[in-house]
């Protein structure tokens, strides 16, 4: 490389790059390091319009430029935790293999022609060896022959491509993220239209609570505010008035499941070491592997609701992390990773007329 001998192009990771190379300075200035960025939507389309083709032919599917531009959008909206446009191209290559196996012409197809290939294997083998030919047995041959072939024809009439649906993709996201399809094909416009409605038959007088918390989510994800941030909330009321029900309300009505709540009771975090916790314990400290309670449960489930109980029994510290979270949209947990909280739903309760810990946050009772 020293000589221009050997002429080098290598792609890697950052980690990687810092791991193996950058430690090495006398490799490191061999190299004229080129960062890449995350294609935009437009350009993912672009690169995926240019490869769909290999996978029509290998799949026997129809792929429209609509669902390409449809599946990059919704991987976009839906898979945080990978790029573009490696998440689309993987979503469009698992629908057409799901299309694909549910084909069963497609199936019948394949095996005809491995006996067609059989027949003419046997056929061939028996006019090698054959010392005198048996017209009988060549006209056996020639009849199965046909009556394969014929039913090849047959096939291959109904196993024509498939179009592909949008259905199809969002069955896929359905199973990398867990939100039912119906959800997924939902326009997001319609949903937020009739929160309210569909608020309304779960939760019963508490129409101004109802009505605040919709719009809230509706500027959100309409934009007017940051959409790095989450919808967050703090639901006051004593206890059996309905705060849980209208979390897990929501929590059908944006993310198709009332189980999708990631719960914490803040009672657990009392003391200022508990706070870690949430993030994962500190290098060298019993639990550093196992990940934080908070960000683990966020990076496997990023669309959910995540409710903080009892938010007035938190020890102030835990404030110092819900910041970050509030204002950014995002936290960094003790393995280094950045967790987005951008798609989920934040909401805290208190039990109004409860006693304030004189540590507690805001102005301080007298």
């Amino acid at each position: 490389m020293q000589t221009g001998d050997l002429q080098v192009i290598g792609t890697t990771t950052i980690r990687e790059y810092r791991k193996y190379i950058e430690k090495d300075q006398a490799l490191e200035r061999r190299f004229q390091t080129i960062m890449l960025e995350e294609p935009s939507a437009e350009e993912a389309v672009e690169i995926i319009m240019g490869i769909a083709k290999y996978y029509e032919d290998f799949h026997r599917v129809i792929i429209s430029k609509n669902i390409i531009e449809e599946t990059v959008r919704l991987s976009e909206k839906y898979i945080n935790n990978r790029y573009l446009p490696d998440k689309a191209i993987d979503i469009i290559d698992e629908a057409c293999a799901r299309i694909n196996l549910g084909n069963k012409e497609l199936y019948y197809l394949e095996k005809a022609k491995t006996e067609l290939d059989e027949v003419l294997k046997q056929k061939d083998e028996y006019v090698q060896n054959a010392k005198e030919t048996d017209f009988e047995k060549m006209a056996e041959f020639k009849q199965k022959e046909e009556a394969i072939r014929l039913k090849i024809e047959e096939l291959e009439e109904k196993a024509k491509p498939i179009s592909m649906k949008l259905e199809d993709i969002a069955k896929v996201i359905e199973k990398w993220t867990k939100i039912p399809v119906s959800k997924i094909t939902e326009t997001e416009k319609y949903k937020l239209k009739n929160l309210e409605d569909g608020l309304r038959q779960r939760v019963i007088g508490q129409e101004e609570a109802l009505t605040l918390v919709s719009k809230a989510i509706r500027r959100n994800r309409a934009g007017i505010q940051s959409t790095k941030k989450p919808a967050s909330f703090i639901f006051v009321g004593p206890t059996g008035v309905g705060k849980t029900e209208l979390a897990k309300a929501l929590a059908e009505l944006m993310f198709g499941d009332e189980r999708k709540i990631i719960r914490i009771d803040m009672s657990e975090y009392m003391e200022k070491y508990s706070v870690s916790k949430l993030i994962g314990a500190a290098p060298g400290y019993v639990g550093y592997e196992e990940g934080g309670n908070l960000t683990e449960r966020v990076r496997k489930n990023p669309y959910s609701i995540i409710l903080f109980d009892e938010i007035e029994k938190a020890n102030p510290e835990v404030f110092n992390i819900l910041l970050q979270v509030l204002d950014d949209g995002v936290l960094t947990d003790s393995q280094g990773t950045e967790v987005d909280f951008s798609n989920t739903i934040i909401i805290m309760t208190s039990n109004a007329g409860s006693n304030l810990n004189n540590n507690g946050i805001g102005f301080r009772r007298c």
